[in-house]
């Protein structure tokens, strides 16, 4: 069976969906521990697994206190954000990567990127394609969200992270032939000398971009198999 179908097969209602421990411990890899305050480059007061805070809030906390918030806001704000804004079946690591992005971006985002300034000049519609059942299309529009800052400018890191949670989406680490082609962004182009998505990717000197990707990808996947081995 073949891994398209096979992810068809595992594709379910989300209702009672939850993130998983493997989609879990992605997040928490992709976003870092910080046990002091700091100012993400989004230019919001963060602490922990990424979490944005309020000035009042702003003191230490500890490794334990930081996966407790953690584990509350996925519960309380981002898987239920997922049940609300996908009206069709996926599989556990579709519904993963959609909350890791969520947890990333927002749900106002999420729900209508091309009104942000974030994503000017680009017209996004994941939750429309989902919806649609066009997964694989929907897949594609993981690398559009890599801008942020108050410059609104594009970070590799962010494109490291949009590179992971397409590929766990896909279940998939191979960059898809639609990435191919050439882009239009001049920013993109202007920053990156390169002519799309996969080619700067690919490039020497930024290969490890799609490296480091492929490992966080691995990682996913014998995270998610030590959790059913264990069932």
């Amino acid at each position: 069976m073949n891994m398209e179908k096979e992810q068809s097969n595992n594709r379910a209602g989300i209702v009672a969906c939850e993130t998983s421990p493997a989609g879990i411990a992605l997040l928490k890899k992709l976003e870092g521990l910080r046990t002091e305050p700091y100012i993400c480059p989004g230019g919001t007061l963060t602490v922990g697994f990424g979490q944005t805070i309020s000035r009042k809030d702003a003191y230490s906390i500890s490794a334990s206190e930081a996966e407790a918030m953690l584990q509350a806001s996925l519960s309380k704000t981002y898987a239920p954000d997922i049940k609300r804004l996908v009206r069709v079946p996926l599989s556990q690591r579709e519904f993963d990567t959609l909350v890791s992005l969520d947890y990333n971006i927002g749900a106002t985002i999420l729900n209508d990127p091309t009104k942000d300034i974030k994503n000017n000049r680009h017209q996004i519609e994941m939750l429309p394609l989902l919806n649609a059942l066009c997964y694989d299309e929907a897949s594609l529009e993981f690398p559009k969200f890599t801008k942020g800052g108050p410059e609104k400018k594009y970070y590799r890191g962010l494109l490291k992270r949009r590179m992971t949670e397409m590929f766990v989406f896909r279940n998939s680490a191979s960059v898809p032939e639609a990435l191919r082609v050439p882009i239009e962004d001049d920013n993109f182009r202007k920053i990156t000398k390169c002519d799309s998505i996969a080619k700067y990717w690919e490039e020497s000197g930024q290969q490890n971009l799609r490296d480091e990707a492929i490992l966080l990808y691995k990682a996913y996947n014998d995270q998610a198999e030590a959790f059913e081995a264990a069932k």
